[in-house]
Order: C-alpha cells, then structure tokens, then sequence
C-alpha cells in the first residue's frame, strides 16, 4: 500500500515541501480570523520550517552527547572509587586518599565513627608506576613477597598465576606482588626492573621489613578495592601453592557466599590466640593491641574476602593501630566490624604427604619451595583427568 505522506503529515499538522533546495518540514498554527455574522475565515502562519536533514542532525547530535556524557558519568562514578560502607573517599592523583578526605557516613556496618582516624592505607602510595589492573577478573590475588625474593615470584608467575596454564582464559585471575622498599641501591634497581617489566607490582613507600607486613597487606587491599576491583580478593605469600583453578571453579559454581566472606584456615585454639610479648618475631607490645588475646583469624598462609569485606577491612583498619601480626591484625579489625569467619580444612598448613586426588580438594598448600611449585601445578593439572571418579566438592569443606 503506497503511503500518502502529504495526507499523513497534513494529519500531524506539518506540511511537507520539496523546493529545489532539499524536503522541508513546516508547522502551521491555524487561526480564526473576526468576520462578518454567518461567515468565519481561517488562515494559517508558519512558525516552523526546518530541513529534514536538519533534524536528522540535531536528533544524531543529541545522541552523541548523550553518550559522552553517560561515558563521563561513568568515569566520575567508576565502582572502583566507590567508597567503603561508611566512608567517603575523594579522589586524588595517585591514588592517594588523604586523612582529612576521610568523612563519617551512615550505611552498612562500621566501627564507632566516633573514633579517631589512627592512619590511612592510603599515606603509602608513591611515584612509582602502579600494577596494571587486569580487569573482568573474578578473584585477584595480593601475594606478600619480599624484594629478594624475585625467584620466587618468577615461578609463581609461570605456574599458578598464570591462568593459560590451567586452560583458562587470560583474564580470569590476576596476580598482584606486594613489595616494600629495597635496603640497597642495586635491589632498587632490580626491583624496578622487574616491576617495569611485569607491571604486577604494588611497591609501597615503607621498608620492607617483616614489621611492616600489615602496612603492605592493607596497603595491597586498599589498591584492589579502589583501582582494580573484583568479585574477590584473596591474600597469599610467595612460599603458598595456589590451586588457582580449581578455586575459579568453585568461586564461579558453587560457592554461595558471595558477600560477607571471609574464609581460610582460621586459628581458634586458645593458646596459639594468645598474645605474644617480649621480642619475638610476632611478638606485639601492649601500647599496640592491650588485650590478651586475640579473636579467631584466618590464618595468612591465604583466605579469601568477597569484595564488600574487603572494603570494609580498609575503611574499618583506619580505626585501629596496626600491629606486626598480619593476619591477626585482619582478625581484629573484621572482629570489630563484625564480618564473621568461614572455617575451611582446604587450605592447609602443610604442603607434605597430599595424594593425586587430593588436589580435587585442596585450595591452598603453606611451605612451597620454589622447585615445589612445578611439580604442585603438575598435581593441579593431572587431578581433574586421573580423578574422575572423586565429585566436586561443592562447599568450603
């Protein structure tokens, strides 16, 4: 059926012209004019002509602006920068999220906002280049390593951090090294080599020292949360074997806690939650945490936090002086906040005595050597084809 456009524009009331100069569209306003009785005259006045290129230009400008202006919204309000329940961060150049940007709010659960900000994860950012932020990952991992330990992170980066080695896409995990400031002249020369080259290096302005390790793993929480966030943060130290593949599965299928997660092998005997004083390796003096004892912990050999414990970690710590006791210090502040553990037997202290089919079970291994690492992964990927037999384990336990 052949459309009458002059008839279905006189309808609208538009009329339609095609002067040689191109289709135009005019608006008419009709009127009443006065007469004599019996007889009443109309007439019309344009108020409108416009081209109908001319629309079509107007109509496709307005959608590119409208688009700009989404991408910059989106920019401005990335959930990268989304502030932690409680806390309101403003962004700066760098990352770094000064004291006094740091403002009490209402949501979510917090500590007393009453309370004076003790410190700021955030103070130990500097001009080094950060880690390139691999994005769309479901969990990223924060590795605690030391500067010498450059043979270590090579082969974690070969092995279990490497997710093409598990068959997986490139981007279904992300390994972040977590790194002080090297003592002499030639370690900060090879360390920023190596951090130039990899681009997976959070290098924080402290030394790095075993007393320093609370400093760097809140440090390496506040990065992921504000710069690179995930579904999942999981913490790590360079002598653990990760059985990275097998957790993506299970994070990806099975898992049902996908907030308010805090998992790991968590120390709950009396004793080993007992303060150590005096001048130990782990000892903590009273002007630090005063209490007794600590609260039950996952133990630092690795956990796992969904992300909105992770926020709440960074924002809660602000509150509370650290102290050497990593992962004891995380206890405190998640005690305080009042996240709740996960106990889990699959991540072990102990990396000895594990079968083949084991490895369809265990997340975590504590006390790898570097040699250890290959035949680990070896075990990691032999599991899934020699094991058929075993089922999934679909809980943390």
């Amino acid at each position: 059926m052949k459309v009458k456009w002059k008839e279905f524009l006189g309808k609208l009331g538009l009329r339609s012209q095609s002067p040689p100069g191109g289709v135009f569209v005019s608006v008419n306003v009709m009127k009443s004019m006065r007469s004599p009785p019996g007889r009443n005259y109309h007439t019309s006045r344009v108020i409108l002509r416009v081209s109908i290129w001319t629309c079509l230009f107007l109509v496709l400008f307005f959608f590119i602006v409208y688009t700009i202006l989404l991408a910059y919204v989106d920019d401005q309000f990335h959930p990268a920068l989304i502030s932690p329940p409680g806390i309101v961060y403003h962004k700066r150049l760098h990352g770094k999220l000064n004291v006094d940007d740091v403002k009490s709010g209402n949501a979510g659960a917090r500590v007393d906002q009453s309370k004076e900000v003790l410190w700021n994860s955030s103070q130990f950012y500097n001009d080094e280049p950060m880690p390139q932020c691999k994005w769309q990952t479901l969990f990223r991992l924060l590795v605690a390593t030391s500067v010498q330990n450059k043979d270590r992170r090579d082969r974690i980066r070969e092995t279990w951090c490497n997710p093409k080695a598990f068959g997986f896409p490139k981007h279904s995990w992300h390994c972040i090294f977590l790194v002080g400031q090297a003592k002499s002249e030639k370690l900060k020369s090879e360390l920023y080599k190596e951090s130039s080259q990899h681009q997976d290096m959070l290098v924080g302005n402290y030394v790095d020292t075993y007393r320093n390790l609370t400093l760097k793993i809140i440090h390496g929480f506040n990065w992921s949360i504000n710069f690179c966030p995930s579904a999942y943060v999981v913490k790590t130290d360079d002598d653990c074997f990760v059985n990275a593949g097998l957790l993506h599965r299970f994070l990806l299928y099975h898992n049902q806690k996908t907030i308010d997660l805090y998992v790991g092998s968590v120390v709950q005997d009396r004793e080993k939650l007992r303060v150590v004083r005096g001048d130990q390796k782990w000892s903590v003096p009273y002007s630090d945490y005063p209490e007794k004892y600590y609260p039950p912990y996952a133990s630092g050999i690795g956990y796992v936090m969904s992300s909105d414990v992770a926020k709440r970690l960074v924002s809660g710590s602000m509150y509370i002086k650290p102290f050497a006791n990593e992962d004891a210090y995380v206890g405190v502040v998640l005690s305080r906040i009042g996240v709740q553990f996960t106990s889990s037997s699959r991540f072990m202290l102990s990396s000895g005595g594990l079968s083949l089919c084991n490895f369809m079970y265990v997340l975590m291994l504590h006390d790898v050597s570097v040699e250890r690492q290959r035949e680990l992964m070896k075990k990691a990927l032999a599991a899934p084809e020699h094991c058929k037999h075993h089922k999934p384990v679909e809980t943390w336990e």
